[in-house]
């Protein structure tokens, strides 16, 4: 028989929340690759602008990070380093659950949790940054 042409499906995350200008680009993204027949789990912030975005792509799956961003990260205060450290640990532990493939962070200060988990769990990462 010949070869397959198809490409497998992959499981991807993608980190994308924080501020419309990650948002919407790892959405489209995540359209994308949903029409290719991957499966797309996107990890977004808990701010409002994620919060109502979402509602507007009930068939998307999205998961909500609880790393807020640093006003002023140098030097950084515990707080923001004990959320850091949690928002990883969710990372890993979502990474495990979808059976992530790849990660793609757009940028923003939610892309750093997952990214860094994928690439310690020896995950495929990519970094998209549309500034």
């Amino acid at each position: 028989t010949e070869p397959s042409l198809k490409h497998p499906s992959l499981n991807i995350v993608i980190a994308c929340g924080g501020t419309g200008g990650h948002l919407f680009p790892g959405i489209a993204v995540a359209q994308e690759l949903k029409k290719r027949g991957h499966r797309v789990t996107l990890l977004i912030s808990q701010k409002k602008v994620d919060a109502q975005a979402s509602k507007s792509y009930g068939d998307l799956d999205f998961r909500t990070i609880g790393h807020r961003d640093a006003q002023n990260p140098i030097p950084v205060p515990a707080g923001v380093r004990r959320q850091a450290v949690q928002a990883i640990r969710f990372s890993r532990h979502l990474l495990d659950e979808v059976e992530a493939d790849v990660v793609i962070g757009m940028g923003g200060f939610t892309s750093f949790p997952p990214v860094y988990a994928a690439h310690r769990k020896g995950i495929r990462t990519y970094v998209h940054d549309p500034t």
